[in-house]
């Protein structure tokens, strides 16, 4: 059976936009938008700020729960 390892970034983390999170769209798990709107915001989002390093995109993506899906993941 397989194991599900934690979820590891390298020890240099490249930086974040300034103030992406005034711009960053949330995702909260109610029914206002499906989690596939909610990607496709997104990779807009990471997209316009023009974001390449795959550990900053993996963090936007952990920081763009709220709510209920924040404590799931």
């Amino acid at each position: 059976m397989a194991r599900l390892a934690p979820l590891l970034f390298p020890t240099e983390l490249t930086a974040l936009p300034q103030n992406y999170g005034q711009r960053l769209p949330l995702f909260d798990g109610s029914a206002e938008i499906t989690t596939q709107q909610h990607v496709d915001k997104l990779i807009v989002f990471i997209d316009l700020e023009e974001i390449d390093e795959e550990n900053a995109k993996m963090r936007i993506i952990a920081e763009s729960f709220s709510e209920d899906v924040k404590k799931w993941f």
